[in-house]
């Protein structure tokens, strides 16, 4: 599933730095998810 909003995310034309952002966001929210 993620791997699918990777690939997903970049195919998008992003800054390197805002896609690794939004990954990282992403990321975090899915740990907070799985510690609740």
């Amino acid at each position: 599933k993620c791997e699918e909003l990777f690939e997903k995310m970049t195919n998008d034309e992003l800054e390197p730095n805002e896609l690794f952002d939004i990954i990282k966001e992403k990321a975090i929210s899915e740990r907070m998810k799985v510690r609740k």
